[in-house]
């Protein structure tokens, strides 16, 4: 299988990188601010962390739709819409005048993580050719696996500073800058083979982020009647699978 011909792959990997390197910064960025979220909503820490734990669910959660999203949409487009989901995850964030504002926000981020992770390896993958696929895949574990460890840094400094939202301006900057850059130098390579969404499965595997949530709400809330329609409700669907 031949690999597809782009002008100028370096800029095309560049800003795939850039990209998927700053979302992924999103992703570990959020625990050193937590004392910062806790004084400005009045909130526990357990409530907080949903912040990174709604995020990590969400995001798992996209993940099996990404193959198929990059099989019915053209990449170009794809990718430009992933990084204007986060921006205005973002910016909701930014703006945020109460704690579910930021919630919703952090879990537009989210939508955005879960599907482009599993999408640029896969797009690496394509692009570059046989004899340089090692080179290229290291160099994008590298940056990956660094930005798990750069993010609490760039937070801790941003939040020395400034205040928490500065953290997501950041974010946003970034993101439009390669929002920007991508309607020059991201192609779309992916060859297109449309098929079905089987949302059936889509909406079953939801059950998993309610099992956990419910559980969460237990050791916090009691076994009330919401909890406990929570549990059901995860138990079955994911009994379905």
């Amino acid at each position: 299988m031949h690999s597809p011909t782009i002008k100028h792959r370096g800029a095309f990997v560049a800003t795939l990188l850039t990209g998927t390197f700053s979302m992924s910064i999103s992703q570990s960025s959020l625990s050193t601010a937590y004392p910062a979220f806790m004084k400005a909503f009045g909130l526990g820490a357990d409530t907080v962390a949903w912040l990174t734990t709604g995020f990590m669910l969400v995001m798992t959660l996209m993940i099996p739709v990404s193959p198929w999203l990059l099989h019915n949409v053209t990449f170009r487009r794809l990718f430009q819409a992933i990084e204007l989901i986060f921006a205005i995850g973002t910016g909701l964030c930014i703006w945020a005048p109460s704690f579910t504002v930021l919630m919703i926000g952090r879990l537009l981020e989210a939508i955005a993580v879960g599907i482009i992770f599993p999408s640029f390896q896969t797009v690496l993958l394509t692009i570059t050719p046989h004899s340089e696929r090692g080179r290229v895949m290291g160099t994008a574990g590298l940056v990956m696996g660094s930005a798990l460890a750069v993010g609490p840094i760039i937070s801790g400094v941003l939040l020395t500073w400034f205040p928490w939202q500065a953290l997501f301006l950041f974010f946003l900057v970034v993101s439009l800058l390669v929002l920007a850059v991508s309607t020059v130098t991201i192609a779309s390579v992916m060859p297109l083979q449309p098929t079905q969404l089987d949302w059936v499965s889509f909406l079953l595997s939801a059950s998993f982020p309610i099992l956990l949530y419910a559980l969460g709400a237990l050791s916090k809330k009691g076994l009330t009647v919401g909890v406990v329609g929570l549990l059901i409700l995860g138990v079955l669907a994911a009994g379905t699978l």
